[in-house]
């Protein structure tokens, strides 16, 4: 039996969130799996592992119910134990039993152990932050889904928007991992890295080690989307707060968090919309070319007009420069003005 800190055994489950899906898209990736005092998760694309102080306890437990239930309890202190293929949770006056499959059957074994761990540069989960947002959902065009670990920068692109952050990552070689798995670095403070054959793992200074398959994709050189050499243009006042307002209803695309820029003569219009509604602002602008529009990430534009207020822009293309990043968007014929927004 394992008396545990109910608040600090939540906070143990919640590292390893990661490696966790919502079904079972390999065997037992909606569980946390307990062995020799830890738990871990493996979805076939992450896989995470963290000591607990949950001793004694080897099997699956479904995360969900358990994660409600610790959640549901008032208790500070309970006491869990497993026998009869039950994790048995216990309080003061209240208890559960939850179905404990006493067979791991998921291929977290399988991931290959990390090696010599390796310091991370300091920017590198900011850097991770920023360019995944300009990564791709179309599983058609894998290499566009992930993030681009280049030994000079890090980078994403969607084939419309590109957002390269320049630092040395210490890698020798390139290495690709889906935007959805590298994503969560940026979270759980990751300090140290280990490369290995087709996985690149991470760990942070309390233990958790996540681990994230890598892909061969061919991901081609992207430098010459990013030689932009058009007109400067000032970026139109108040446009972090029109940016933080349309995102309201654009927050609700989870898959594709995306607002509508719109450049016209003499203005800019913001837009956006999702199932709940829709959200357009209006801003003038010095702008006399052809309607052109692009799709950006709203966290993003508002990191880059917080700390820049000019852009180039090109026939075809949008560039916001900062210091160690570069924002490339590329910019499509203007659809019909709607009547609502005049």
């Amino acid at each position: 039996m394992s008396r545990i800190n109910r608040e600090e055994f939540l906070k143990q489950l919640d590292m390893v969130q990661p490696g966790l899906s919502i079904r079972d898209i390999v065997e037992q990736s909606s569980c946390f799996c307990f062995k020799e005092g830890r738990v871990f998760t493996y979805n076939d694309e992450v896989a995470c592992s963290y000591e607990t102080n949950l001793n004694g306890v080897l099997g699956a437990v479904k995360a969900e119910k358990l994660h409600k239930l610790l959640s549901k309890l008032p208790d500070d202190e309970l006491d869990i134990t497993s026998s009869d293929s039950k994790l048995k949770i216990r309080g003061k006056k209240k208890g559960a039993e939850l179905t404990l499959e006493q067979e791991i059957t998921n291929q977290f074994e399988d991931v290959e152990k990390p090696q010599k761990w390796k310091k991370m540069h300091e920017a590198f989960c900011e850097a991770v932050n920023i360019v995944q947002q300009c990564a791709g959902s179309d599983v058609s065009k894998p290499a566009f889904t992930c993030v681009h670990l280049h030994p000079k920068w890090i980078e994403a692109c969607d084939n419309f928007q590109l957002c390269r952050y320049l630092i040395k990552t210490g890698l020798k070689d390139s290495v690709l991992v889906r935007r959805d798995s590298i994503k969560h670095i940026t979270q759980l403070g990751m300090t140290y890295y280990s490369l290995t054959d087709s996985w690149i793992h991470f760990k942070n200074p309390m233990g958790l080690v996540m681990s994230c398959r890598r892909y061969n994709e061919e991901y081609h050189d992207l430098s010459e989307m990013l030689n932009v050499t058009g007109k400067k243009m000032q970026l139109p006042k108040g446009l972090k707060e029109a940016v933080e307002a349309a995102e309201i209803f654009s927050s609700d695309n989870k898959e594709d968090n995306l607002i509508r820029i719109e450049l016209k003569e003499g203005k800019c219009r913001i837009t956006s919309s999702s199932i709940s509604g829709r959200y357009w602002e209006i801003k003038n602008l010095v702008y006399k070319d052809k309607p052109m529009s692009f799709w950006v990430p709203p966290e993003m534009l508002v990191r880059l007009v917080s700390q820049h207020n000019e852009c180039h822009v090109s026939p075809d293309r949008l560039k916001i420069e900062g210091e160690v990043w570069t924002y490339v968007a590329t910019l499509v014929k203007a659809p019909e003005k709607e009547k609502e927004d005049e």
